[in-house]
């Protein structure tokens, strides 16, 4: 979010930024320590269960580490976020065996399970950080493009998360993250079928909450949740 505000205001933000440094430096400096997701946690979807060694919390760290060493000038932190996306991508950490797309967990040798980055490819596409390699990107992009149904984008497959709340498992899309992925895409055909999908859900008249955010794209129970 910083990082946003700070593109957002053309740098005019960054004396404000700076000044929280005190409440941030601590944060930074445990993030130092922890960004390569080793230790067992929750992801944003907790319905996945606690793991170690999820590569899109593995990610994510790589870029937060970048951004808070181009933010506050502290080139150590830069290295330390620039060094593990390198390791993830480029030295194939997180990457299947095939390097056909980033595995949900590294290291685990699950080499078919992934989930949607769209966080990650968001700020990296669209917000213009370029943390991790563009071709990563186009890597996932073409991932994704095989793994949508005609409903839509699963969050999570290729792993046994069976608290998803469908039949088959591995089949809920998560609206956000569906569009935060489509957002940062180069694939227009591809985009405009995952929104396309995550309209037709709003819009089907099947759900009474308010922008509801998890449907599943498949089996008797597509389009519900």
């Amino acid at each position: 979010m910083l990082y946003a505000l700070n593109t957002a205001t053309n740098g005019a933000s960054l004396p404000w930024i700076q000044a929280q440094s005190a409440i941030l430096a601590p944060i930074a400096a445990n993030l130092l320590t922890i960004a390569n997701a080793t230790t067992v946690q929750l992801a944003t979807v907790d319905w996945a269960g606690s793991h170690a060694n999820q590569t899109g919390l593995a990610l994510q760290g790589a870029q937060a580490l970048q951004i808070y060493g181009q933010l506050f000038n502290q080139p150590n932190y830069t290295a330390a976020g620039t060094l593990l996306a390198h390791q993830l991508y480029e030295g194939g950490l997180g990457l299947d065996a095939a390097r056909t797309h980033f595995t949900y967990l590294y290291g685990s040798g699950q080499d078919s399970s992934w989930v949607v980055n769209g966080a990650s490819s968001f700020l990296d596409r669209v917000m213009g950080l370029n943390a991790i390699n563009s071709s990563a990107w186009d890597l996932e992009e073409a991932w994704y493009g095989a793994q949508t149904t005609s409903l839509g984008l699963p969050y999570l497959g290729g792993y046994n998360a069976t608290g998803d709340g469908c039949s088959p498992h591995g089949s809920l899309a998560i609206t956000e993250w569906t569009m935060w992925a489509a957002a940062g895409m180069r694939n227009q055909t591809l985009q405009k079928v995952l929104l396309d999908g995550t309209y037709a859900f709003f819009a089907d008249g099947q759900n009474n909450v308010p922008w509801p955010t998890r449907y599943c794209t498949s089996g008797q129970q597509g389009m519900l949740y």
